[in-house]
């Protein structure tokens, strides 16, 4: 177990068993993922004030101009900055919030090229109509989230398709992004070409994406997902537009001996129901985004992380068997699945 004067130390590990006369809990787990100083933040998130003109830019092209149609529905009550939407030939003002639809033209004015909507909950959403019927009937060839082989029969590899992401975000003035995921694809000619989920990050450290909806009703995923081709990008999706405000100290981070101390507790008391078969594998810290008197809250998080390949003979309906969250900084339980 590590010592309070190893913190620093990224490879260190718990290995030991909680046991109550309600259940028992082995944990045989590699700490990762520790913030600079051992120090957690909190604070909290907004989404930006989106400038569209460079994001029509940056999506569409510098040729956009008088090829935009505005097909927001006038009375849509997702359109909340009046009636009578401009389109974009008057320019829309960069400090004021767009929720609408568009879509991009051929210059006959004959065909959608591409599409592009920001609903009022922040999610932003385009589509390259081109290059979606360039290449048809999607499927996946690859089951590595980051593996090395690179798409079939297209000269973008893996990394360059990660970079004109990071590039495409940084340019539409977004967030540091961390890039969790990306899948190789190909169409029914064999083109390939490359799917990237990624999220924001938070004092450097990417949030929390994989918990199931059910494990929290108040927790609240923020995510992007883009397809990218040699051609350039197919998709953007996701809330990923952010920024974060009344960013604080939320002080030092668990040791391991406190991280158990929280476990035994809740061991003890039955909020926690576990069984030696699946022990834990993985502790990460990790940051939560979860709602809290209307506002969207980052929380620093210790994430216990179930062996899930070793519940085929055990009864999961009455194990936790999938992971759990105590704050990172005073040990609060956050969520269980």
């Amino acid at each position: 177990m590590m010592g309070s004067d190893e913190q620093e130390n990224i490879a260190a590990s718990i290995e030991t068993e909680i046991v109550s006369e309600i259940s028992t809990m082995k944990i045989e787990a590699q700490i990762d993922n520790f913030p600079s100083e051992c120090e957690a933040f909190t604070g909290i998130i907004e989404y930006k004030t989106i400038n569209i003109d460079n994001v029509y830019r940056i999506l569409f092209g510098d040729t956009y101009n008088n090829q935009i149609n505005d097909i927001s529905e006038k009375d849509s009550s997702d359109y909340e900055k009046g009636e009578n939407a401009e389109t974009v030939e008057s320019h829309f003002s960069s400090d004021v919030e767009q929720v609408g639809t568009w879509t991009l033209m051929d210059k006959n004015n004959w065909k959608e090229i591409a599409e592009l909507s920001i609903d009022k909950n922040g999610t932003l959403a385009y589509i390259n109509l081109e290059l979606n019927e360039k290449y048809p009937n999607n499927t996946s060839i690859s089951v590595e989230p980051l593996g090395e082989t690179d798409a079939p029969d297209t000269v973008l590899t893996r990394k360059e398709a990660t970079n004109k992401l990071l590039d495409i975000i940084k340019k539409m003035e977004g967030p540091e992004i961390e890039v969790i995921n990306c899948l190789a694809y190909q169409d029914a000619n064999g083109k390939g070409y490359y799917q990237l989920s990624f999220v924001p990050m938070f004092q450097g450290i990417a949030l929390t994406n994989d918990l199931p909806a059910f494990s929290n009703n108040s927790i609240s995923t923020i995510f992007g997902r883009a397809i990218i081709t040699e051609d350039g990008l197919m998709e953007l999706i996701g809330n990923f537009m952010i920024e974060y405000r009344g960013v604080k100290s939320a002080g030092k981070i668990l040791t391991d001996d406190e991280i158990v101390e929280a476990l035994t507790a809740y061991i003890n008391n039955g909020r926690i129901i576990t069984t030696p078969e699946v022990p834990v594998y993985q502790i990460k810290f990790e940051y939560l985004t979860k709602f809290i008197e209307g506002e969207i809250n980052v929380i620093p998080v210790w994430h216990l992380y179930f062996d899930e390949e070793k519940t085929g003979n055990v009864d999961i309906t009455e194990f936790l068997a999938g992971g759990i969250g105590i704050a990172a900084n005073d040990g609060e339980l956050e969520f269980a699945y």
